[in-house]
């Protein structure tokens, strides 16, 4: 029998590679090279965000964006941010990019492939993703208040 912690576990797992396909079908590599911006802007726009966790009004630089802290976070370096604020940014572009198209010169097909087979359950991602922010959050300030 499976218990309701088992079901939000599954989910959570679900949400957690569903936001990574979510951030990976954006190539952002490509994007930075084909932009002649280089993969150091991508570092500077991934600063800039966790500064202000502002949108940009550029979508592809929001994609690229996205992709770049996935990239950190896979990478277990999550040096620009945090780690409550890490995930709580994450979680804050899934929710402004998965309804979003992405240009189809900067698909990457594989995770673009994955993400698609998610179609029927991007609403439940976008509502765990919510639920995580709010506890995160109050995660977060539970660390300043003790520093």
């Amino acid at each position: 029998m499976t218990s309701t912690t088992d079901v939000r576990d599954e989910l959570n797992e679900e949400a957690y590679w569903g936001m990574i396909d979510c951030a990976l079908r954006f190539d952002g590599y490509r994007w930075a090279e084909e932009s002649g911006k280089g993969t150091d802007y991508l570092w500077q726009l991934l600063e800039r965000f966790s500064k202000s966790l502002t949108l940009s009004d550029d979508h592809e630089e929001n994609l690229a964006t996205f992709f770049i802290l996935q990239r950190d976070i896979r990478n277990d370096e999550a040096s620009h941010l945090s780690p409550p604020d890490t995930y709580i940014a994450f979680r804050l572009l899934y929710l402004a990019l998965y309804e979003k198209p992405v240009p189809r010169r900067y698909v990457y097909p594989e995770s673009d492939r994955a993400w698609r087979r998610r179609k029927g359950r991007r609403e439940a991602l976008a509502a765990v993703a919510r639920r995580e922010i709010v506890a995160l959050s109050a995660a977060r300030a539970e660390i300043l208040e003790n520093m």
